[in-house]
């Protein structure tokens, strides 16, 4: 009978230290582990269609936002704003839906978060994670910014997955302004593709 219970003790003791183990050396994606155990990123991808009418202006602007908006807002936007809609951590994505085997070219009016004690911000923009332009914004940066995708950053399904990456990112908090922690790089008033 000792013996049973000292097996049945064995096997539990094995069991707790597997699920410990699994703690901490968790099998998941590199997404899956940035956005909830580091908590590096929100930016968990949604399922937004990546829809867009070509040629046609889409607002980010609260008072303007329409479908069009809405489909493509992959993660790392916050909710949006009479001024725009802003990013969100160090990274952000959009999901467009576009033509294969043709040139894009993205026309975007953004501006960055800048203050005078952080007189910048670097963007790094991919297409589905290929390097296409790599931006330092300031406060006498131009809004108006163009992107061209060759046809080779369209995949033969037509989903881009636009990603910009902002080290620079900051909140209010860290630079003494208020206590809001969320960490703002760029706020995106609207966006063109023409294709």
């Amino acid at each position: 009978m000792i013996a049973l219970r000292n097996i049945a003790i064995g096997v539990l003791a094995a069991f707790e230290l597997g699920v410990v183990w699994l703690v901490f050396n968790p099998n998941v994606s590199d997404r899956y582990r940035a956005y909830f155990i580091q908590r590096t990123t929100d930016c968990w991808p949604g399922d937004p269609s990546g829809m867009i009418e070509p040629n046609q202006p889409i607002s980010f602007a609260e008072t303007e936002v329409s479908d069009a908006a809405k489909n493509i807002l992959l993660c790392g936007w916050l909710d949006t704003e009479v001024t725009g809609t802003w990013s969100y951590g160090p990274e952000a994505r959009l999901l467009l839906q576009l033509k294969s085997g043709s040139a894009a070219q993205l026309d975007f009016n953004l501006l960055p978060f800048v203050t005078q004690d952080h007189p910048r911000q670097r963007v790094s923009i991919t297409a589905n994670d290929q390097p296409l332009s790599e931006l330092e914004l300031t406060a006498n940066s131009a809004p108006e910014i163009t992107i061209t995708l060759p046809p080779t950053a369209i995949p033969e399904d037509g989903r881009v997955d636009l990603g910009f990456q902002l080290p620079d990112a900051v909140s209010l908090r860290e630079l003494g302004i208020s206590t809001d922690r969320r960490k703002l790089g760029i706020r995106l008033l609207s966006l063109t593709v023409h294709q």
